[in-house]
């Protein structure tokens, strides 16, 4: 790391460091029973994380903790519901910025706050969802070479998610940290060959911020 990021923010890194290094012993459990991986619809998901990280340079000890649940049901013949929850925790305060990642990373965010970053020691995410299976449908002899069926399923849905973010040195400028964030909104999932999906949803957070966004992972 240069000098400028140091000067600009000295917690970056600990003790004054332009280097990270740490060793670390890392524990991961997964229990996967849901009916398809790629996109689930029906039972039940866990991944629990557990990690000691020891500093070497640029960080002291840390020691977090993650949790991922995911239950999805079968209401009738075409309507579903999924509860998502993620969250994390970690021990010792003195943690460096650049180890303080929460929401806007990877998977971790409220709907319908895509392009805020907000960094934390101790973070969850709730999100419910109920979806309609408006197509779900496999196309049989295509003229194409590799590619000679093709599955397409459709659901649109609506959704409630609500998430919050602790950080005890939140800065002026990290003013979504320690407060409730939350949105509505509404979209369309779809999933087609070789596993591709494309989420699209609209969403309304609390700062009556309103958007469409896309995404090609799962919620």
């Amino acid at each position: 790391m240069g000098d400028t990021v140091k000067i600009l923010n000295k917690d970056y890194f600990a003790n004054n460091s332009n280097q990270l290094s740490f060793t670390e012993l890392a524990y991961r459990y997964e229990y996967n029973g849901v009916d398809n991986w790629n996109y689930p619809r029906r039972g039940l998901k866990i991944v629990g994380s557990a990690a000691s990280r020891f500093g070497i340079r640029g960080m002291n000890y840390q020691a977090l903790a993650g949790l991922e649940l995911g239950v999805f049901k079968k209401l009738n013949n075409r309507f579903y519901t999924s509860f998502i929850f993620r969250g994390r925790t970690t021990f010792t305060k003195d943690q460096p910025y650049f180890l303080q990642s929460a929401f806007g990373y990877k998977t971790n965010y409220v709907r319908g706050y895509e392009y805020y970053v907000v960094e934390a020691d101790h973070f969850a995410i709730g999100r419910v969802s109920l979806k309609y299976e408006a197509l779900r449908r496999q196309f049989h002899q295509l003229p194409f070479r590799y590619l000679p069926e093709l599955p397409l399923w459709i659901y649109p849905k609506v959704f409630f998610d609500c998430g919050y973010a602790a950080n005890n040195a939140a800065k002026n400028n990290n003013n979504l940290a320690n407060t409730l964030l939350y949105s509505v909104g509404f979209g369309v999932d779809i999933i087609t060959a070789y596993d591709l999906k494309l989420r699209i949803e609209f969403a309304i957070n609390h700062l009556g911020e309103n958007g469409v966004y896309l995404h090609a992972n799962s919620e």
